[in-house]
């Protein structure tokens, strides 16, 4: 004979709303709360962020704009000159140290005295082969260093690149970054408990609806009530379930007094009609006229029974 066995059946798994669906009221709200309150500082955050990394950035490309225009003044003396004759002047003192090197769209780049090779890639020969002014803004990296270049087109297929350490700025981006994050976290908590008062608050007519039912399910005691002074929706509602408890306590009420009435109305007949039915154990010892006022009178008290 086979012997048939079962696989046990795998509980099936629980996603985060049917978790949530079934948590407390409370919880959910304070859930709520802090969902609303991370994407609204989520969102005020990050676009501050933005705007002090743009701020810090712009100024850092006005140094270069600055720089760019000694470095144009340097190449206005030699306007038709190649990179033999016309080098990147080195920095100056008193002036933005910036790093400054000459690049044409064929030959190898030139860089300042005391400045390190900065990166060149095609997009920024192609500004050296465009007319003057023309100029393109990047992000480089050298030795490890974050640098923001500007390129700018000098005419006669030459341009020159300057370029900035976005070291302070990446620094000061990231120390607001961590206390954005600090301060998000606070506002969190905070509203996280602030939300937990304000539930509990706002909650407190539905626990005390919760507990009278809860008593009067395990009493039968229609008589208790919320008297709750709310004029709120929670307000209203425990109102009309003081109502319904009202309602139910007066018919329960009537209903008792229905059975109190009907047993003392069926009391008399019941026991009248109890008398005539063991008078019929001797129905045939009694006269004529006698047995049919007996007969008559059970007839007449069922009739009354069946009204």
């Amino acid at each position: 004979m086979t012997e048939i066995t079962f696989a046990p059946v795998a509980a099936p798994k629980r996603s985060f709303w049917h978790w949530l669906r079934d948590t407390p009221l409370r919880v959910r709200l304070i859930v709520a709360a802090a969902l609303a309150v991370v994407l609204a500082l989520g969102g005020v955050l990050t676009t501050g962020l933005y705007e002090v990394r743009h701020e810090l950035r712009h100024s850092v490309e006005t140094q270069l704009d600055t720089a760019a225009a000694a470095q144009r003044l340097q190449f206005s003396g030699n306007p038709f000159g190649d990179q033999q004759s016309v080098r990147p002047a080195p920095p100056v003192p008193g002036q933005i140290n910036a790093y400054v090197q000459l690049i044409d769209n064929t030959t190898p780049s030139v860089p300042s005295e005391g400045s390190p090779a900065l990166p060149v890639t095609a997009a920024d020969r192609a500004v050296a082969a465009q007319p003057a002014g023309a100029e393109r803004l990047s992000d480089v990296t050298v030795d490890g260093q974050h640098l923001r270049m500007l390129t700018v087109a000098q005419g006669n297929d030459l341009a020159f690149q300057v370029a900035l350490p976005l070291t302070a700025v990446d620094k000061e981006v990231h120390h607001l970054g961590l206390s954005f994050l600090l301060f998000g976290v606070i506002g969190l908590v905070v509203a996280a408990g602030l939300a937990w008062f304000v539930a509990g608050a706002a909650l407190r007519p539905v626990r005390r609806l919760t507990s009278t039912a809860e008593e009067i399910a395990a009493t039968r005691d229609l008589t208790h009530r919320i008297a709750e002074t709310r004029r709120d929706e929670l307000g209203r509602l425990a109102s009309s379930f003081d109502s319904m408890l009202a309602a139910l306590e007066a018919s329960v009420g009537a209903q008792r007094q229905l059975v109190a009435d009907a047993s003392h109305e069926l009391r008399t007949p019941l026991a009248s009609l109890r008398t005539n039915v063991e008078v019929l154990h001797d129905l045939d010892k009694l006269p004529a006229s006698m047995r049919e006022d007996v007969i008559a009178g059970i007839v007449t008290q069922l009739e009354e029974l069946t009204a």
